[in-house]
């Protein structure tokens, strides 16, 4: 008897191989607020990470985690600070301006906004002060 015959449908998944699949009858639009809530408590418990990784003086760790949590929520701003403060703290100023404007067009693109005002003030608290006056 072939898998077809003996589920009485068409061909299972390779995941889906057993007669009792746990999630052969569920309602896959019903599992959407779920994955919704679980998104954003993973996102959100990834940004905590890379901010106590950040307060740590752990920069590197602290970027690589606040990437995962902009994975997870693209237009979210705080994964976005955290990483840019934490290039800013190892000394990649450029790499803190190149992330600012990616973001900056990403929304832009995407939703037709602006960044809140937070992270263009973090990028301007280390300027040099001549930097900020005008001197260049």
């Amino acid at each position: 008897m072939s898998d077809s015959e003996w589920l009485a449908g068409p061909a299972p998944t390779p995941a889906c191989r057993h007669r009792c699949c746990l999630l052969a009858d569920i309602d896959v639009a019903c599992a959407e607020p779920k994955r919704v809530e679980w998104d954003l408590q993973r996102g959100r418990a990834l940004e905590a990470m890379a901010e106590a990784l950040l307060q740590q003086g752990m920069y590197l760790a602290a970027i690589e985690v606040a990437d995962a949590a902009a994975e997870v929520h693209e237009f979210r701003e705080a994964p976005r600070r955290i990483a840019i403060d934490a290039c800013l703290r190892e000394g990649e100023i450029a790499e803190a301006h190149m992330r600012f404007r990616c973001y900056e067009s990403l929304l832009q693109r995407e939703l037709g906004v602006s960044p809140s005002p937070v992270i263009p003030s973090i990028l301007k608290a280390w300027e040099p002060a001549a930097y900020r006056a005008g001197a260049r």
